[in-house]
């Protein structure tokens, strides 16, 4: 593996830290081979849980895409005792502006909130509480799904990290901030 320019063994690694992964600069490199590249990237970013069997992963990329899978995680959830907001996943503009009338609705992405722009820039979609400004774009269902859920009010957000049998839960004062109480990450 080559990694800042040094050529390591796999032998040598016995433990990887999985956290985000930025592929290399593509931008000089038409748009599509440009995607190509990506996603060439990340197949063998991710085949290396594959080849490196006997080290140790926090966390293995498979479960990592297991875990950030929403309609696994609500089954999850409901499975072990958690309430659930009531959830729709469509691409039906019709469903959804149906369903934003009946109550406050907000609006997820269903795998990542970053929305490339062009090859060099993203924006980030943030969980929306649906206004009539909203349901004014929700035709971009039929080309993007996306999660609607019923609106819940809330103290603060809790997140957990799993190593082996130790839990460790940290809360996030979210409603502190005005920017940051539908989505605690569009304050950070």
């Amino acid at each position: 593996f080559c990694i800042g320019g040094d050529i390591i063994p796999a032998s040598d690694i016995c433990a990887v830290w999985w956290r985000r992964t930025i592929p290399p600069d593509f931008s000089g490199l038409d748009e599509d081979l440009a995607l190509y590249c990506t996603k060439e990237y990340l197949a063998f970013w991710e085949g290396l849980e594959y080849l490196l069997p006997e080290t140790i992963w926090v966390s293995k990329p498979s479960a990592i895409n297991r875990a950030r899978n929403k309609g696994w995680q609500l089954q999850l959830a409901k499975a072990i005792g958690f309430q659930v907001p009531k959830t729709t996943f469509t691409n039906v503009p019709r469903t959804a502006a149906v369903i934003a009338k009946q109550e406050q609705t907000i609006y997820k992405s269903i795998l990542s909130p970053r929305v490339p722009v062009n090859v060099s820039k993203h924006s980030t979609v943030f969980t929306t509480v649906l206004e009539e400004k909203h349901r004014q774009m929700l035709d971009g269902l039929v080309t993007c799904p996306g999660i609607l859920q019923e609106f819940c009010d809330k103290a603060s957000d809790v997140r957990v990290n799993v190593f082996g049998e130790r839990v460790f839960a940290a809360e996030i004062k979210s409603q502190l901030g005005d920017t940051s109480k539908v989505d605690f990450r569009a304050g950070a």
